[in-house]
């Protein structure tokens, strides 16, 4: 056969088969040119189809569909499906939530600047729910005199509707949840603010005063069981921290202890509540807003009595608060209650003072 003769033969069978791949699109054929048997080495595997011309031709089927429709939606959703299970599979690298958290966001102010804070669902902290104070483990040092102290004072009605910020603030896991929503926190403070002060001073007084006594829990505060502590410094310190919490911003209208506890930028001012219960203020500078100086204020007049945990740590605040803020930005300086100035009075002086007073009655 001649090469021209090759030539029209191959290029008769290209045009059939593409003719046959157009007409009959599930079984079309593929032309594949090889090089001549004859040097591949051994024996081929396409002696059927050898040309004396060194060319072979393989005619091998493929499955070709023409007819194939366009994406539609339902297949794009598929597609996003298919994408979603496998970026779901273990093996995939695509980094997913290991916790997931339903969160809320809810306006922290009713005026001008509009603040938002993010309240978590939390089953410890439902709207209308008092905080109770001790409601995680108590420790098993203390003795059962104390604990009977315990049970019978958490237990009593009145102290409950009390709700005291000072002994929550420390001891209870409740209260903290709420914290964390400006709404459940200002409906807390609503509650507690809205309570016969005078009367629940005088509840927690009594209270402070009996936890001490050595048939109750003497021995446990002598041990420093910090549970016991705890409750007695949160009961020194009720009318100090309700008047301080109570305090309301007089640009928003907002209690101030709710606006710093749920801010993060403001955790320095939080400490500042602490103060109330002996606690040091920590190194951050407190934002100088318009809460800051009437809380100080009622932290002053708080450390005039020095039964008070203030009393041992306000005027180093004080002095902290200035530096931040201002000289004189708030009052550096304790000025003692009458009733504090006679108590620390040595017993020489007070005998002094009897006996000049006895001298002038007897000269009248």
């Amino acid at each position: 056969m001649s090469t021209t003769t090759l030539v029209a033969a191959i290029s008769w069978v290209l045009v059939l088969h593409l003719f046959g791949a157009i007409i009959s699109p599930v079984n079309a054929y593929s032309i594949k040119l090889l090089p001549d048997s004859s040097t591949l080495p051994g024996d081929s595997f396409l002696d059927d189809h050898q040309f004396s011309s060194g060319l072979e031709v393989e005619l091998r089927p493929i499955d070709v569909d023409l007819r194939l429709p366009a994406p539609t939606d339902a297949t794009n959703n598929i597609i996003i499906q298919h994408r979603r299970q496998r970026r779901d599979t273990p093996g995939h690298t695509t980094a997913t939530p290991t916790t997931k958290a339903s969160i809320i966001l809810q306006p922290t102010h009713t005026g001008s600047p509009v603040k938002t804070s993010i309240v978590v669902a939390s089953p410890t902290a439902t709207v209308g729910s008092i905080p109770s104070a001790f409601d995680t483990n108590r420790s098993e040092n203390t003795t059962s005199s104390c604990m009977s102290f315990f049970d019978s004072f958490l237990s009593n009605a009145t102290f409950k509707n009390c709700i005291p910020v000072s002994v929550l603030l420390t001891t209870s896991s409740s209260f903290f949840q709420k914290t964390k929503s400006f709404s459940l926190i200002t409906q807390t403070l609503d509650s507690a603010c809205g309570v016969d002060a005078d009367k629940c001073t005088s509840l927690l007084t009594s209270y402070a005063d009996t936890i001490g006594k050595k048939d109750v829990c003497g021995e446990d505060l002598a041990k420093g069981n910090p549970l016991v502590v705890a409750a007695k410094t949160g009961f020194l310190a009720y009318r100090a921290m309700r008047d301080a919490t109570c305090l309301k911003d007089p640009d928003t209208n907002n209690f101030c202890f709710a606006e710093a506890i749920t801010d993060p930028d403001m955790t320095a001012n939080v400490y500042i509540y602490h103060l109330a219960l002996g606690y040091s203020l920590s190194a951050g500078r407190p934002k100088c807003g318009k809460c800051l100086p009437p809380t100080m204020k009622v932290l002053q007049k708080a450390a005039g009595n020095k039964q008070q945990p203030v009393s041992e740590v306000y005027v180093t605040a004080a002095n902290q608060v200035n530096v931040a803020c201002g000289p004189n930005f708030v009052p550096a300086s304790i000025t003692s209650s009458t009733c504090s100035n006679f108590r620390s009075l040595p017993f020489s002086l007070i005998s002094l003072l009897v006996g000049t007073w006895s001298f002038f009655f007897l000269l009248l």
